[in-house]
């Protein structure tokens, strides 16, 4: 995990984890996240952008082990860009990313694959772009853990151009208004 415009070389600063390169950048900061599979439960509160070197092929954000929780949280940080990564196993209807009172975030180009939800929004202006939703073993007219899309709370989000194989729930707007999908 490295914060430098050419990431994954020798001289590189590298962080134990993902909290901790988002703890330690600046606002409006860049995390650059090399190949390799990460550990979630991620809370993000500040304007950065958290991108993967080699997409979401080679970068995976999964669930520890028995935890419950969002793989990423962004608790209203304005202004955030998530991209190219693989978010799998958020179960326990938690999201893989949850924006809660974020507004003016961009996640894009990412793949998420049995998660309870993929992406939960509750916040404005946002846009949720050219994603994969993916789940396996959803049986019609069962409720199941996991199989959930997109689910916006909130107001003018833009949901485009997403991808949605076997999901239980594709696109939720249980409320909120002038969304465009």
């Amino acid at each position: 995990i490295v914060t430098k415009a050419t990431p994954c070389t020798v001289g590189d600063t590298y962080f134990a984890t993902l909290q901790e390169a988002v703890d330690r950048v600046l606002p409006n900061g860049k995390i650059i996240v090399c190949p390799g599979t990460y550990t979630g439960l991620i809370t993000i509160n500040k304007s950065l952008n958290l991108t993967s070197f080699s997409g979401p092929e080679l970068t995976t954000i999964t669930s520890p082990s028995m935890a419950s929780g969002n793989l990423i949280t962004l608790a209203s940080a304005n202004g955030v860009s998530v991209s190219g990564f693989t978010f799998t196993n958020a179960s326990h209807c938690f999201a893989a990313i949850r924006l809660s009172g974020t507004n003016n975030s961009y996640i894009h180009h990412n793949n998420f694959t049995e998660d309870c939800f993929g992406v939960s929004v509750d916040g404005s202006y946002n846009v949720i772009s050219n994603n994969t939703f993916q789940n396996s073993g959803v049986i019609p007219g069962i409720w199941q853990n996991n199989g959930g899309g997109i689910a916006i709370r909130g107001n003018s989000n833009l949901v485009e151009n997403n991808t949605m194989f076997m999901v239980r729930d594709g696109i939720v707007i249980p409320y909120g208004s002038d969304n465009l999908v």
